[in-house]
């Protein structure tokens, strides 16, 4: 019977997209191996390095015992979930080209694991919901980005953060908008200036100018009256 209870040997890397599933299921197998030959605690830790690879054992070779051991590991193999990610990918979870409606429902119960529901008053269970509607139908990616960066996320601080983050967009767009404007190119400030209309006194004063020297000119130098003719 031992030996149908007897764990494969652990050697999944902590990258690999299912290493948090093959580590749990592992564990447990392991734990009931280790229950069933009634080893010692002292002596798992021993019992844990046979049945696992080498590289799965540098990973806890300075460990003494056998729960660091598996808090170390624990650490490494289990991801934190994303409470409102996950709540997000199982409201947008739709059924697949051909899948069965068992298939589907067992895939939204995957999915709801790492949803984290608790029991809850109504005007909480309210809030979630809402906050759960308001990630998702966030118009703006950025905003709806740093909501996901938030492992656990209740209403208020969602409406929080996406506040903040939508008046320093609107600052933003006022800043450089004023930017633009302040640091106008030379070039510009100069094809500006010459193209200002002239002011109709300088326009008059500038077409007169020719007739006043012309007039000045048609004097007599000696009398001052106008040109004798001469005969």
């Amino acid at each position: 019977m031992d030996r149908f209870l007897r764990p494969e040997r652990l050697v999944v890397d902590p990258n690999d997209p299912d290493s948090q599933r093959i580590w749990k299921h592992w564990l447990h197998t392991f734990e009931k191996f280790a229950l069933k030959l009634a080893v010692p605690e002292g002596e798992k830790f021993d019992l844990l390095c046979n049945f696992i690879s080498h590289a799965v054992y540098e990973l806890i070779s300075e460990c003494t015992d056998f729960e660091s051991a598996v808090n170390t590991l624990n650490g490494l193999y289990v991801k934190q979930t994303n409470e409102v990610y996950a709540r997000y990918l199982l409201s947008n979870c739709k059924q697949e080209t051909g899948q069965s409606v068992v298939r589907y429902i067992q895939r939204l119960r995957l999915l709801a694991k790492d949803c984290h529901f608790r029991a809850v008053s109504a005007l909480e269970n309210q809030n979630e919901a809402i906050r759960d509607a308001f990630v998702s139908g966030m118009s703006s990616p950025e905003i709806r980005q740093r909501l996901l960066e938030y492992s656990s996320l209740d209403l208020a601080k969602s409406l929080e953060v996406a506040r903040s983050l939508e008046m320093a967009q609107k600052h933003s767009v006022t800043y450089n908008s004023q930017q633009a404007t302040t640091f106008q190119t030379p070039q510009a400030q100069q094809s500006t200036t010459s193209e200002l209309p002239l002011c109709s006194a300088v326009e008059d004063t500038i077409d007169s100018t020719p007739v006043t020297i012309a007039a000045a000119q048609d004097k007599c130098y000696f009398c001052g009256g106008a040109i004798h003719s001469r005969s």
